[in-house]
Formats: structure tokens, C-alpha cells, sequence
């Protein structure tokens, strides 16, 4: 009795999913994911005019497209979604991390309709320190300049605003967006201004500093954000440390969360950073060899075998689609601040080598590779109570 109880069981819980399939009020389009294969690839829903509604990655493409039919699929945006598809197009991938990166290129050049990750690129920003100037301070911007020293892209305008904070409030570089040019003179009634009577900032438009002590302050920052950031961090740490002691515990939370910004952002700087200075590399994965350039996907081969996303179904949408598929050039990537409409893609790449890939070899480089980047310990998990 017992068995028979428990063979039930099993067979009506391996046929939940078909009945849950069934039932969905779509059920009708499941005819649009006969043809899946249960591989890695991209899969693109559109609507009866052929507009793109959504692009997403699978490792079975056939078992994915197959779970939005499913009702225990809650996400608001499924269903309106669901009611206009009528089409489901697919991209077939030789592994998992190239159509991750194919998912990207698609839904940052195309915003489909329902993506929303992934499409914030234009969002980013950069901090940079205006090192041209003669009394360089730092700035926030949204595209990177022809000079000057950049950290970024940042993810917005907010993580920009804490990482200059953070900077700020240790090192004090002036705050004031005077324009000051070689020859700059201060008028003899020139105020200084807030931060400096604070005592957190140098004045330099007010004739209040010293070119010589404002110089070592500007030497003291490059090192950090190019080299070694020990000295600014070990500054930042006491800064949390004292406020704490003093039980002045808010201020000393938002203090580690400017740190923690930091520590992501230089962290982030160097993954790309790592991967840029390479230059041309090959790198296998089990079967998969990779071709990559300045941080960028260019090549995937499995068994010797080149993959070409060149699919032989006549399908409008992929036709439409194809020349988007395409690295950027990767002569716009090698130099200067990274272009913030790659940096999701070297990010993905770089976390693949870093941490998903099985026994990564490297079999070709052009440039210079280590690996893993020493990367600064974060301070998400700092005890306050225990620093003070």
C-alpha cells in the first residue's frame, strides 16, 4: 500500500509541470517553443510586427522559453508580455558565456520592451581627477575626457557621488569649481570657502594654499588610484574607526559605505584593467577556446569548430538583429577610460576567468596578464560596535 501510495506520488509530481503548463492562459503559444533546442543560446521574443519585446539567456533554451508558460510564474511583467508575443526566435550557442555576452550587446543596442537589465548603461558615469589643471580637484561626469586621471564607468550617479565623498573625506583636495589657469591669481577680498574654514579642504582660489603642499596631496591620490590605494584606505579606516569609538555610529556607517564604494570601484578598475592590458588572448575552458580582445569576447570555438551566430531559419527578426551581434572595434578599446557601453561584457568576461571557468589555460597573449587581480578587502561586513 505504502509503494503504490509513494509511485503515485512520484508520477503526479513528474507530470505537475505539464499540468501547470497546460493551464496557463497562453498555453496556446507553447506551438511557438516546439522547435528549441535544450542547448545554451539567446532567446528573443517579439510581437506580430516584429518588434522585439524581450531577449534573455538559457543554458536549455527549450526549458526556459517553456517555465514562462508556467503559473508559477509571478512576475508582473510576464503576462502582459506573454499576450503579445508571437514570435519566438532563438540563437543557439556553443556555451553558456557566450550567449551570456550576446544577450547583453542585443539588450544594450536594442532596449527591447520588457528588458530592464541591462539597459542602464547610459546611466553610468565616471569620477575623474582633473590632473591637466593646475590645482586639480575631482568631478563627475558622464562621458570620459581626453584627459585627466578616470576611475569609472560607475553604475550612477549616486555610487560616483560616494566614491568622491569617500575621497574627500580623507585627502583634502579643493571642492571649488573656480577656473583656475596657470597664471591664476586670487583677488585680494576672495573668500575661502566652506570646506576649507572646516578645516576638510585646501582653498587654493581664495591664494590660501601652498602649490607645494597641494601638489603632494595630488601625488599622494594618483598613486592610490593607480597603484597602491593601502595609504588611502588605511586614512579611511581610522576615519570609521574614530567615529565609532566616539559612538558616533551613523556617521560612521555612511563613512564605511563611502569606503565600500570605493573598494568596488577601484576592485572593478582593475578586473578591466587586467583584462585590457592583455591585449589579444586565447584562453581555453574544457572544450571552449576563447578568443578575446582588449576585454572583449571576438572569438568562440568548440572542437576547433569557429561559432557564427549565422542561423539558416528564415526569420526577419534574426536578420534584423544580426549586425548587432558584432564587438565593438577593438581599437576603441585599448586605450583611455573604458567606454561604459563594454564595461558590462569585460565585467562578465572578467568574472567568468576569475571565478566560473574549469581549470582556465591560457594558450595565447599578446600583452600583459595577471591573474587574479589583488583585489581590496571590502568592508560590507564591518562590526561598528567591535571598531569602536
Amino acid at each position: 500500500m505504502m509503494c503504490w501510495q509513494l509511485a503515485t506520488y512520484y508520477i503526479s509530481s513528474l507530470n505537475a509541470p505539464l499540468v501547470s503548463l497546460g493551464t496557463h492562459p497562453q498555453a496556446a503559444k507553447l506551438r511557438l517553443t516546439e522547435d528549441l533546442p535544450r542547448s545554451p543560446g539567446v532567446y528573443i521574443f517579439s510581437d506580430v510586427a516584429g518588434r522585439l519585446l524581450y531577449v534573455g539567456k538559457a543554458t536549455n533554451l527549450r526549458q526556459r522559453v517553456r517555465s514562462y508558460f508556467s503559473t508559477s510564474e509571478t512576475r508582473r511583467k510576464v503576462g502582459p508580455m506573454l499576450r503579445q508575443v508571437h514570435g519566438v526566435d532563438y540563437i543557439e550557442t556553443p556555451d553558456a558565456l557566450t550567449a551570456e555576452v550576446l544577450e547583453m550587446r542585443l539588450i544594450q543596442r536594442l532596449v527591447p520592451q520588457y528588458n530592464k537589465a541591462g539597459t542602464t548603461s547610459e546611466k553610468y558615469c565616471y569620477v575623474r581627477l582633473t590632473v591637466e589643471e593646475e590645482w586639480p580637484r575631482l568631478v563627475i561626469s558622464k562621458n570620459p575626457a581626453k584627459k585627466g586621471l578616470h576611475i569609472g564607468p560607475l553604475t550612477s550617479r549616486t555610487a560616483a557621488r560616494l566614491v568622491v565623498e569617500a575621497i574627500e573625506s580623507v585627502v583634502p583636495l579643493r571642492r571649488c569649481t573656480v577656473r583656475m589657469g596657470r597664471n591664476y591669481s586670487a583677488p585680494t577680498d576672495a573668500p575661502v570657502c566652506s570646506a576649507a574654514q572646516l578645516g576638510v579642504a585646501l582653498c587654493p582660489c581664495s591664494g590660501t594654499a601652498s602649490p607645494d603642499e597641494y601638489a603632494a596631496i595630488v601625488s599622494f591620490i594618483t598613486h592610490s588610484l593607480t597603484d597602491s590605494p593601502a595609504a588611502l584606505f588605511a586614512l579611511l579606516h581610522e576615519r570609521i574607526t574614530s567615529l565609532a569609538t566616539a559612538q558616533r555610529f551613523e556617521e560612521a556607517a555612511e563613512m564605511r559605505d563611502r569606503t565600500q564604494a570605493l573598494v568596488l570601484a577601484i576592485n572593478r578598475q582593475r578586473r578591466c584593467d587586467q583584462l585590457r592590458a592583455a591585449g589579444s588572448v586565447s584562453v581555453r575552458a574544457g572544450d571552449i577556446l576563447y578568443d578575446f580582445e582588449s576585454g572583449v569576447l571576438v572569438n568562440t570555438r568548440r572542437e576547433d569548430q569557429l561559432f557564427s551566430p549565422i542561423t539558416s531559419r528564415n526569420s526577419k527578426v534574426l536578420q534584423g538583429i544580426f549586425d548587432f551581434l558584432h564587438p565593438h572595434q577593438p581599437e576603441s578599446l585599448e586605450s583611455g577610460p573604458l567606454d561604459r557601453h563594454v564595461f558590462d561584457e569585460v565585467m562578465c568576461i572578467a568574472r567568468f576567468l576569475d571565478d566560473d571557468a574549469t581549470h582556465p589555460i591560457l594558450e595565447a597573449c599578446s600583452g600583459y596578464w595577471a591573474s587574479p587581480v589583488q583585489a581590496v578587502p571590502e568592508l560590507r561586513r564591518l562590526d561598528l560596535h567591535q571598531a569602536a
